[in-house]
């Protein structure tokens, strides 16, 4: 016995093609408001790119420097106070090896091989 679809079948298939078309064309537009914008690749190249740039500036400041003062350790270090450097000191943590005047200096290469040496451990 074959069947004929109801008419209550028919209107629902119609239906359900009509949310799935609507449905795609949703995602089209989206996708094309997204390709609109920059390629995902290029912006990975432009954000290379910058973050090289910024890294040479960062070395080029810093190679010019081989001493630091307090603050700029602890900065470095990422250390708001002064005082975690005099009890890194006590402790023989991070050492200052020069001094200007009356001021504590610490060796660039020190401060960096410290904060190389605490991210180990994390």
């Amino acid at each position: 016995m074959n069947r004929s679809p109801s008419i209550p079948h028919i209107i629902g298939f119609i239906a359900t093609v009509k949310f799935k078309t609507e449905k795609m064309q949703l995602i089209r537009e989206s996708l094309n408001f997204v390709l609109q914008e920059e390629p995902i690749e290029s912006k990975i190249r432009r954000l290379e790119s910058e973050l090289q740039n910024l890294n040479l500036k960062i070395d080029k400041n810093q190679s010019t420097k081989e001493y630091l003062t307090r603050e700029e350790t602890a900065k470095l270090c990422g250390v708001k106070s002064l005082t975690t450097l005099h009890n890194w000191k006590v402790k023989g943590i991070l050492v200052p090896t020069g001094k200007a005047g009356r001021k504590p200096l610490y060796k660039r290469l020190d401060v960096i091989d410290y904060i190389e040496q605490k991210e180990g451990k994390n």
